[in-house]
Formats: structure tokens, sequence, C-alpha cells
């Protein structure tokens, strides 16, 4: 097991992000590396789970990704992209830190699929190709 040294908070997101990625043989560009570090840090405040980030009018008091996309519905295409880049990291937090928890809960393989379905959603809304990656396109 590595030894994790004293950091601030800045640097240990990228720092365990990289560290399980080698631990699970995937070694992503450095772009996603630092997306995922992101959702990391973005999701250290328990709030941001239910509160897109940029969007701090939509608040979402609710853990089913099926009620928030529903949801978002009400919002302007700019605003309905922010809340499904949000249930795409949250998705991929949730499953990723808390797996046990996702499958106990609700099906981990459906789960996902939202995860992936909003950042297609987003990779058509946005030119960034991470999106297209996340989604698995």
């Amino acid at each position: 097991m590595t030894e994790i040294p004293q950091m601030e908070p800045s640097e240990f997101f990228p720092f365990v992000t990289t560290l399980a990625f080698k631990e699970i043989g995937f070694l992503p560009d450095d772009y996603v590396s630092a997306y995922v570090a992101g959702i990391l840090d973005k999701f250290q405040r328990a709030e941001r789970l239910y509160r897109p980030l940029y969007d701090e009018d939509a608040y979402f008091r609710t853990e089913y990704i099926s009620d928030i996309l529903r949801m978002a519905q009400q919002y302007d295409r700019g605003r309905r992209t922010l809340i499904n880049q949000h249930v795409g990291d949250y998705a991929m937090f949730m499953s990723g830190l808390f797996p046990d928890y996702v499958q106990r809960k609700w099906n981990k393989r459906s789960f996902a699929s939202y995860g992936k379905k909003s950042y297609s959603y987003v990779a058509s809304s946005v030119e960034d190709p991470l999106f297209s990656v996340l989604s698995g396109n």
C-alpha cells in the first residue's frame, strides 16, 4: 500500500485519483484525471450532492437521478446541461466511492447508465470531448 504524504487538499484529490487509477490499471489522460479529482473536490461538501455547482437556484433534495432529470425539464437548455453534468458527476462519485450502497439502494448498472446518458447529453450540448469520453461514446 502506498503511503500518502502530508499535502494540501488541492493536491490530495489529484494524488489519490492518479493512485486509484494506477491501482485498477486505468491510465486516463491528465484532463480526465483532473476532472475526476475535481468531482471529489466538489462533493467533499455534502450539500453539493444535491446542488449543481454552478446552478445555485436548483436544489434537488432527492437521491433519485430520475427525479432530478425530470425536474431539470423546467429549465432552459443551458441549465439542463449543467444539471446533466451534475447527474453524471453524482453517478460517478456515488458508484465509485460507495459501490455497495449504490448496489443495495439501486441497481449499479442502471445507476451508471444514468450517468453515462447524462454525460452524453452534455457532450451533445458543449464542445468538449471530455464528456464523450465520460459517456463511453
